[in-house]
Parts: structure tokens; C-alpha cells; sequence
């Protein structure tokens, strides 16, 4: 996984949880 794929992923997770 590229570390742009990474950094998207982690922002859904993060939005995820508001």
C-alpha cells in the first residue's frame, strides 16, 4: 500500500468516527 493510499484511508476511518 503507497503511503498516499494509507494517509486516505486513515482520513475515512478518522471522519468515520465524528
Amino acid at each position: 500500500m503507497t503511503g498516499v493510499q494509507a494517509s486516505y484511508l486513515k482520513a475515512l476511518r478518522e471522519s468515520a468516527w465524528e
